[in-house]
């Protein structure tokens, strides 16, 4: 996280890259999750997209992975995308605020060759949003998965 920036200015876009990890299991039970993204903030309001990946182990040991891509302009609810993502997939995400209630995302699987995107508005007037923090995150379930390692390159905003 990138925050605040410099005097006089605001953030309007933010860029990051990340591979898609195949997480293992910690524990079992109902299920693990967890997401890497970017996104552009300003109090609780945050314009982001990226990956996220939900890992269930049933009682006999097997896994079953779910993963996706989105977008969301929060507290706005998740968009989930109908584009092909998988583990080991490189994800190149660009967000990019044009005004306080209009943005877009760029989401680019480089490893299956497909770019969308994806342009949105703020839920509401409540939302609007002049950038003051940018994230490159990975979060996840209290209890994490072990995913390995996570790198974020090409960061710039």
């Amino acid at each position: 996280m990138i925050t605040p920036p410099p005097s006089g200015l605001t953030f309007y876009a933010v860029l990051g890259t990340f591979v898609v990890p195949l997480p293992s299991p910690s524990v079992s039970g109902p299920g693990i999750w967890g997401g890497a993204w970017v996104g552009l903030k300003e109090g609780e309001t945050i314009v982001q997209a990226g990956a996220c990946w939900m890992l269930t182990v049933d009682d006999s040991g097997d896994y079953t992975y779910v993963f996706s891509l989105w977008y969301e302009w929060y507290p706005a609810p998740t968009v989930y995308l109908d584009m092909a993502v998988g583990p080991g997939d490189l994800i190149d995400v660009w967000c990019e605020v044009t005004t306080t209630t209009t943005a877009f995302c760029i989401i680019n699987n480089i490893s299956n060759g497909v770019e969308n995107t994806y342009e949105f508005s703020a839920p509401s007037s409540d939302s609007a949003i002049t950038p003051n923090e940018v994230d490159w995150i990975m979060e996840g379930k209290a209890t994490f998965a072990n995913f390995g390692e996570i790198t974020f390159t090409n960061c710039i905003a």
